[in-house]
């Protein structure tokens, strides 16, 4: 499945195309920019696919980060995803940018959570916590730091007790999730799973 990702929610301006039969990707570009994702976002997706030699009638989908993060940012890049997919008749997919963060360690270790989190400013953070295999535990939200690290350390402790009482099992998901290759791939298997479950299947 081809699939060109868009991200301008944070201080940076990024595409890329993503096999995802393959795991490799064709193409990326991102640069760094607290403004002007505007005036960058279109000239740096054409880049993008005159490097990947795909047309747009080539892709399967176009997948875009949904937020949180900063407005003005959020905003052109869905403008820019829904008008592509309009022009090119494919499906757009909404990948928040938690889960974006989460991706390249997701299935690392089925034993283990991952959180990921966003500066909110006054001592608050946008945070969620997935287990390895990229399941939600706690949903996105925003609240104090000394919550998301209370998460954090409560899962852990969870997941060490889990590992004592039951080392056949944590074994068992170790060797599931071992060989699944660098964190690119595995961000891009991520990606691949989350475009999945926006299809229904």
């Amino acid at each position: 499945m081809m699939i060109l990702a868009i991200d301008t929610a944070l201080d940076a301006c990024s595409a890329a195309v993503l096999d995802t039969t393959s795991g490799n990707t064709i193409a990326i570009e991102s640069q760094a920019m607290q403004r002007g994702h505007a005036e960058a976002l279109m000239p740096l997706i054409a880049r993008v696919m005159k490097e990947s030699g795909i047309g747009f009638a080539g892709l399967d989908r176009i997948a875009v980060t949904t937020g949180p993060g900063s407005f003005t940012g959020l905003r052109v890049g869905l403008s820019a995803a829904r008008g592509l997919a309009l022009a090119a008749e494919k499906p757009v997919v909404g990948l928040s940018t938690l889960a974006a963060y989460a991706a390249p360690v997701v299935a690392e270790n089925g034993a283990s959570a991952i959180l990921s989190a966003i500066d909110a400013r006054h001592d608050h953070v946008y945070f969620q916590l997935v287990g390895g295999d990229g399941s939600p535990i706690i949903k996105p939200k925003a609240a104090p730091i000394a919550e998301a690290l209370e998460a954090s350390q409560t899962r852990r402790a969870a997941s060490g007790r889990q590992r004592r009482q039951c080392p056949r099992r944590a074994l068992a998901r170790r060797r599931s999730t071992a060989g699944q290759g660098r964190p690119a791939a595995r961000a891009r298997y991520y990606l691949g799973r989350l475009d999945r479950r926006g299809r229904g299947s």
